[in-house]
Formats: structure tokens, C-alpha cells, sequence
């Protein structure tokens, strides 16, 4: 499979699974976003903003070595000890969120374009 081709079909893949996420998140109630359902557990809406700043921290962060274009965002969504889970209920709107996902992968897309895979 030429270079071109792969990457095309990894771009169209992206797209098909983020569809499939936004179907999903879009039959989660208002009031599951931010509430914490267990104590295990963070809120819906902080596990979706998760999928954007995982992607940007392996694609941009970790693959071409930037900085994640916005920090608090990428810190309210990272899983470490120092942003606990009860902090994780201070959220966006979904909408925001989803601007967040978006811009994300237009980062994610144009990497994809400048790699030599």
C-alpha cells in the first residue's frame, strides 16, 4: 500500500470512530457530564475530553515533541495524581469540549500529512 493510500485510510478511520464517539456521547443525559456516577469513577464528560488529550499527546506531544496547544485543558483531561478525580467535575460544555476534539485533530490530520510513515 503506497504512502498516500495508508495515510488516507487511517484519516477516514479517525473520522468513522470519532462519529461513532460523538453518537454516543450525544445520547449521554446533561446530567451525567460532569457528575461522578461511583467513586472510582470520573465523570462521562471528562473521559471524553480524555480521548482528545490522549490523541494530542501521543500525535503532537509525544511524536513530533510540541507542547499541547492548550495546558489547562490538557491538564483538566490528564490522568495523573495531581489533577484528582473530584477536581475532574469542573468541565466545559460538551460543546467546548468538542471544539477541543476538533482542534485536536486538525493537529492529529496535518501531522499525519507532514509523516513519513
Amino acid at each position: 500500500m503506497d504512502i498516500s493510500l495508508r495515510k488516507a485510510t487511517i484519516s477516514k478511520e479517525l473520522a468513522r470512530v470519532r462519529q461513532k464517539t460523538l453518537w454516543l456521547m450525544s445520547s449521554v443525559p446533561a446530567a451525567f457530564w460532569n457528575s461522578r456516577v461511583h467513586d472510582f469513577y470520573s465523570p462521562i464528560g471528562w473521559h471524553f475530553g480524555h480521548i482528545g488529550m490522549t490523541e494530542e499527546y501521543w500525535t503532537t506531544g509525544r511524536a513530533l515533541g510540541r507542547s499541547p496547544r492548550n495546558e489547562a485543558l490538557s491538564f483538566l483531561f490528564a490522568n495523573v495524581p495531581e489533577n484528582p478525580k473530584d477536581n475532574r467535575i469542573h468541565l466545559p460544555p460538551p460543546d467546548k469540549v468538542v471544539e477541543y476534539l476538533e482542534e485536536t485533530r486538525r493537529s492529529t490530520l496535518t501531522a499525519l500529512d507532514d509523516a513519513d510513515i
